[in-house]
């Protein structure tokens, strides 16, 4: 009975109560143990064989990237010289040189330098200058004079195919030595072609009239002097900031006085008076060049 009993109680037991979800987790131990047994095993047999393929592995993977690099390498190199190459073709001119002379614009002509003693070590000079150039304008012309020494350079323009006067008025200079010629030189000269030729053919003009050449009176005892006066015209519907008109003073075809007057705020069609004097007896013959310098290419010379 005694023993019937504890049967009875073990077997009542909550610990030794047989359930097969006991089974089965007794079984997943015990195989997980049997993988990691059997994966060890295969680890310890295997080691050297898998450190020799750890170290192909890291050779190949080495050639690999030392591979990619010379292809991008030379790609790059061989990409680059192609675009230095064709940047280089981008710069090699479009115009063969033989073409470029033939087409590039004709060099200015000067005549023969002209120079007036105005007394106390005072100069004035003059060449005649001309653009053979029918379609270019030498909007900024570099230039000075030489009379036993340089004088300062100065700037002015020239519209195509044109005739014009290069000058410079009251120059203070050393006395030169005998028999010296004056003489002009060009040094710079800015080129371009106009867009619009229209307003060197006759749509911007200055026509000059009522030119008028007389003796100033009631001057000093022995001091002479003359002035010039003129009319001229802003023959345009363009409004210009400052026109420099030249005055150039001829008898008997010889230069004799020179000078420059400047209109400033000159509306379209407008008419002003010129004024130019000189401490000098000119005939009242004497004729008048009246020219004017202005570059119609520059936005700054219109109002």
């Amino acid at each position: 009975m005694q023993l019937y009993h504890a049967r009875s109680a073990l077997s009542t037991a909550p610990f030794f109560r047989w359930s097969p979800y006991a089974t089965l987790g007794v079984m997943a131990e015990q195989k997980k143990d049997d993988i990691s047994l059997r994966f060890g095993y295969w680890f310890a047999v295997h080691r050297d064989q898998l450190r020799t393929w750890w170290a192909i592995t890291i050779l190949v993977c080495d050639a690999i990237f030392l591979a990619y690099f010379i292809v991008v390498f030379a790609t790059y190199s061989f990409g680059t010289t192609k675009v230095v190459h064709s940047i280089s073709a981008m710069a090699q001119p479009l115009v063969s040189p033989t073409l470029k002379k033939v087409i590039a614009p004709a060099k200015l002509a000067t005549g023969t330098a002209v120079v007036l003693n105005r007394g106390n070590g005072r100069y004035d000079f003059v060449a005649p200058v001309t653009n053979p150039n029918a379609h270019w304008a030498a909007v900024q012309v570099r230039y000075h004079f030489t009379y036993g020494e340089t004088t300062r350079d100065d700037i002015t323009t020239l519209w195509p195919d044109s005739e014009s006067f290069l000058t410079q008025a009251n120059v203070a200079l050393r006395v030169p030595e005998s028999g010296a010629t004056p003489s002009v030189t060009i040094t710079d000269v800015r080129w371009q072609r106009p867009v619009d030729f229209q307003r060197y053919t006759g749509e911007v003009a200055f026509p000059v009239r009522a030119v008028s050449v007389q003796p100033i009176t009631g001057l000093a005892s022995g001091v002479a002097a003359t002035r010039l006066t003129a009319t001229v015209q802003n023959k345009s519907v363009y409004s210009f900031r400052s026109v420099r008109f030249g005055v150039i003073m001829k008898a008997e075809g010889a230069i004799v006085a020179v000078s420059d007057v400047i209109v400033e705020r000159f509306k379209p069609l407008e008419e002003r008076q010129i004024e130019v004097s000189w401490l000098s007896a000119l005939p009242t013959s004497s004729e008048a060049t009246i020219f004017p310098i202005l570059d119609l290419t520059d936005k700054d010379s219109y109002l």
